[in-house]
């Protein structure tokens, strides 16, 4: 069986996949090919404070929700 990857990932920030702000990726080969499988998002402090953000956004949403709201 074969795992079927997208080509490009992304972040999933504020509910939503978004592209790094720097728009770098890093790719990723099979080691015992050498095969490409895909790209990752190389993230960095842009791509943090948007994540540190939308947290903070959601926070008040969401802090009080029980298990059985989720």
């Amino acid at each position: 069986m074969k795992l079927e990857l997208p080509s490009q990932l992304e972040h999933y920030i504020n509910g939503q996949l978004v592209a790094p702000v720097s728009g770098k990726m890093i790719a990723k080969s099979n080691p015992a090919t050498d095969e490409h499988l895909y790209h990752l998002p190389d993230g960095d402090a842009a791509d943090e404070e948007l994540a540190v953000e939308a947290a903070r956004n959601a926070f008040p949403l969401w802090h009080n929700t029980n298990a059985e709201e989720t």
